[in-house]
């Protein structure tokens, strides 16, 4: 009986602590308006990482009133792809130990660059996404805050 009693313990304590480490992997699913308010983002899941392509521009034609093209692109080839549909996040995995996604990149099409990122759910629920040269720690790279899109 003393064994049996030790068994449930055991396992109501498990129980327990499996409710208390919940999954926040997928957190950072769904659309996101950038800082600038111009544009919305879809992250989704792509089979083990994370990825983001822009769904939505405040102004999605040029001056001539055509799609907004990706003109920066350092492949001539892909120059012509339209902006909205554009993958701009890829490879992002979760760190549960930092509650974070990081090994990501981001594209810059303003630019036309590619630059090293991780993405971070704040307490408030916005997505901190951070661009990066080098390595994060050395301060080289601009943080942008995002807000959830319902």
């Amino acid at each position: 009986m003393k064994t049996h009693l030790i068994l449930l313990t055991a396992f109501l304590l498990a129980g327990a602590v499996a409710a208390q480490s919940v999954d926040k992997s997928n957190q950072v699913v769904g659309t996101w308006l950038n800082q600038e308010k111009e544009a919305r983002i879809e992250i989704y899941r792509d089979k083990n990482t994370y990825s983001g392509k822009i769904v939505w521009l405040k102004e999605p034609n040029n001056e001539r009133g055509l799609p907004k093209v990706d003109d920066k692109n350092p492949d001539p080839a892909r120059r012509s792809d339209p902006i909205v549909g554009l993958v701009l996040l890829r490879g992002f995995v979760y760190d549960q130990a930092e509650d974070e996604w990081v090994d990501g990149k981001i594209y810059d099409a303003r630019e036309g660059k590619t630059y090293k990122c991780y993405l971070k759910v704040a307490e408030n629920g916005t997505l901190k996404v951070r661009g990066y040269m080098g390595a994060a720690w050395m301060g080289l790279g601009k943080t942008n805050v995002w807000t959830r899109v319902n």
